[in-house]
């Protein structure tokens, strides 16, 4: 048995860490841009970010894009020009 207050206090505590938890938990997808490998780094990694199959750092943020449209304007971006 529990009291009333010992029992609100415990469900206020585990909403909090179920709050950090999944702020913490969340996750980037990356490519490697040299053996083109597919991962994922959490946001509140510490670690230097290197592709975990080759070691190389030339990595790039896999974007999801909503329709197509967001892609032809992502497309048309200057830093694509070759």
């Amino acid at each position: 048995m529990v009291c009333v207050e010992c029992l609100s206090k415990r469900q206020a505590m585990k909403k909090k860490s179920e709050f950090e938890k999944t702020e913490a938990d969340e996750s980037v997808k990356m490519i490697c841009l040299s053996c083109r490998f597919k991962f994922s780094v959490r946001k509140s990694s510490l670690q230097a970010l290197r592709c975990p199959y080759c070691a190389k750092t030339k990595l790039m943020v896999v974007k999801k894009y909503k329709d197509e449209d967001d892609l032809i304007k992502d497309s048309m971006n200057p830093r694509f020009d070759y």
